[in-house]
């Protein structure tokens, strides 16, 4: 599933790139034109925005991201995690982003990080580097608290 969201949803853009799907943001267009982009490029169009229910186009009603992702579970039958694609995107960018060795990393990340840290990932254009660290973890859990065990199967 591909996503555009509308400038409201920023921090469930966030989310879904973490959760490794392809969440554009965009904050200049109106709803047609961002329509019009969806059908183009194959999204599904997210927004807070009320109006007519037309194809392609999810009206998100809840207020908090944790409500806004189950919202998506139970009515796009939105999968939280599939195997290989949790933190596989720039949060920033929405660019998938590539492994890159230790030494690269190196003088780029915290000492304490380099010294704990095995794996290292860099974001093609913005240039962040990121690492696992207990962010899986913590992810993990409160995925669970959205969607359930049933849900985080993928």
């Amino acid at each position: 599933m591909r996503f555009l969201l509308d400038r409201t949803l920023g921090r469930l853009a966030k989310w879904l790139r973490i959760l490794g799907y392809d969440a554009a943001v965009d904050s200049c267009l109106n709803e047609l034109e961002m329509r019009l982009r969806c059908r183009r490029e194959g999204r599904t169009l997210l927004t807070r925005r009320r109006g007519p229910d037309l194809p392609g186009v999810f009206r998100i009603g809840a207020d908090r991201v944790r409500d806004q992702l189950q919202e998506l579970v139970d009515h796009l039958d939105l999968s939280l995690e599939e195997k290989g694609r949790l933190l596989s995107r720039c949060t920033v960018c929405n660019i998938h982003i590539e492994e890159i060795s230790r030494e690269t990393a190196e003088g780029r990340v915290p000492e304490y990080v380099f010294q704990t840290q095995e794996q290292f990932h860099i974001c093609p254009a913005c240039k962040r580097i990121y690492w696992h660290g207990t962010h899986p973890d913590r992810i993990h859990r409160w995925l669970q608290q959205v969607g359930g065990e049933d849900k985080l199967r993928g």
